[in-house]
């Protein structure tokens, strides 16, 4: 037999062996031992969870997972450390800061690793290069998800900022001597903050690398967040609380919501994309949910029921949940089709968000 001729032979006992062994440990192997043909495992195309807070525990609940609203495989406990107000989770989706009251009342920050559920309070009273401030609230990663803003209370209020690569601690607004209601991130580089305790109260825009700032917004503001169209703001107006939309180049604002008294704005939340809002508007005992186009367009009413309330947007933005108080979670689309409940609650909860 000629050379080539064993070659060729040699190569084709080695693929037939080869083969054989890649079928035997994907496939037979695995019959062998189970007694079934080998099955495709079944996976998520969607990871997202709704956070909500229940007594001391931190849940997420999984709303593709099952259907049954009664199948506690569907909620898992992620913390037990506290009733927890806000959080966020970072653009990886891998670390989740949130804010905690401990037993004595006061208010704290920790990290989670998600993917191990390893956690630890980052700040508190008492914490080296924090002793300044009593309590911490209102955690929001940058971005890019390099960097943790949350806000220090005390005499005054500043923004600090955690790089969490290097463990240190910066004061982002040491030049402003005031309380702060709310901030958030513009961009990797910039913060837009308000002030609450002056009596013209005002919002600013400040550059983390040059330290300029600029005045942006005289309101009373509440809750803001960056959106795609520019700042979407909470505030108080006359006897109501309305939604707003502010343009960054001009500083011209124009009316979101537009609701008279005794309606007003409860809260809002936007999509990862910051393209759509919804919001909750109540009227003394009266609440319901409603969505909108971040740049002000197509206004929907999604409930009319009165009993709805914190409503939450998933990060596509093509599904609100909301809370009817000691009855469960809901979900919703947009266009008011696929109305269901998902889980059922007999104490109230405080929703928290949808990533």
């Amino acid at each position: 037999m000629k050379k080539y001729n064993w070659l060729l032979l040699i190569l084709y006992f080695g693929l037939f062996i080869a083969f054989g062994l890649i079928f035997y440990f994907k496939y037979l192997d695995r019959y062998l031992k189970s007694g079934a043909e080998p099955q495709t495992l079944e996976t998520l195309q969607s990871t997202d969870y709704i956070y909500y807070s229940e007594g001391n525990n931190l849940f997420r609940l999984s709303p593709g997972l099952q259907t049954d609203p009664i199948n506690p495989e569907r909620i898992e406990r992620v913390q037990s450390t506290g009733k927890v107000n806000s959080l966020d989770i970072n653009k990886n989706g891998k670390l989740l800061a949130y804010e905690v009251e401990n037993s004595f009342g006061l208010r704290e920050i920790w990290l989670v690793e998600l993917t191990t559920n390893d956690s630890a309070k980052i700040a508190f009273q008492g914490k080296d290069g924090l002793s300044d401030f009593s309590e911490f609230i209102r955690p929001k990663f940058s971005p890019d998800g390099s960097r943790l803003a949350f806000l220090g209370l005390g005499s005054i209020d500043q923004i600090i900022i955690d790089d969490l690569a290097l463990d240190t601690f910066t004061r982002a607004t040491k030049k402003f001597a005031a309380k702060l209601t709310d901030y958030t991130w513009e961009d990797d580089q910039k913060l837009i903050f308000c002030t609450s305790n002056l009596e013209t109260n005002l919002c600013y825009e400040g550059d983390l690398e040059t330290g300029a700032d600029r005045q942006i917004l005289q309101k009373d503001v509440i809750q803001i967040e960056m959106s795609n169209s520019g700042l979407i703001y909470l505030a108080k107006n006359q006897e109501s609380e309305n939604l707003y939309l502010l343009d960054l180049k001009n500083l011209q604002s124009k009316s979101i919501s537009d609701l008279k008294p005794p309606k007003k704005v409860s809260r809002f939340l936007l999509d990862k994309k910051g393209q759509k809002i919804t919001y909750g508007v109540t009227e003394q005992n009266s609440s319901d949910i409603y969505l909108v186009n971040a740049d002000g367009s197509n206004k929907i009413q999604l409930t009319a029921d009165g009993k709805s309330t914190m409503p939450l947007i998933n990060s596509q933005g093509d599904e609100i949940a909301f809370e009817i108080t000691l009855d469960g979670i809901y979900t919703i689309k947009p266009d008011k089709t696929g109305g269901k409940k998902i889980v059922n609650l007999e104490d109230s909860v405080s929703l928290l968000l949808w990533r």
